[in-house]
């Protein structure tokens, strides 16, 4: 018996959460600098929205024979969160790369705004 479990779940709607939450707590004194920051963040966002969703979108796994329904289950649900708990630490390294990212992209801004 096989399972076939579906692995996409990024919507588009966390996404422009995700997008809202970034923007809106960037701050910065000058509201030149904060413009052109918060455009620079935005591209960003849009291009690196979050971890890429699996090139192979489901994944078939053949159970034991004999397995009973709960052994099955079992090992759905550790597969699922095994993978889960991956997909959590990869967003976690993105998102700290994405703040490093943003705070360079501030000292560019004002620069920037500097020339400006």
């Amino acid at each position: 018996m096989s399972n076939v479990i579906d692995l996409t779940d990024l919507s588009e709607y966390k996404l422009r959460k995700l997008e809202e939450r970034i923007v809106d707590g960037l701050s910065h004194p000058d509201p030149e600098v904060l413009k052109i920051w918060t455009e620079m963040a935005r591209d960003t966002i849009r291009k690196f929205p979050g971890a890429p969703e699996p090139s192979k979108s489901s994944i078939t796994l053949t159970m034991p024979i004999g397995a009973s329904e709960q052994e099955r289950a079992t090992l759905e649900r550790e597969f699922i969160e095994g993978f889960s708990s991956y997909k959590q630490d990869v967003m976690a390294q993105l998102l700290e790369l994405l703040k490093e990212h943003m705070l360079l992209q501030k000292e560019v801004a004002e620069r920037r705004a500097k020339e400006t």
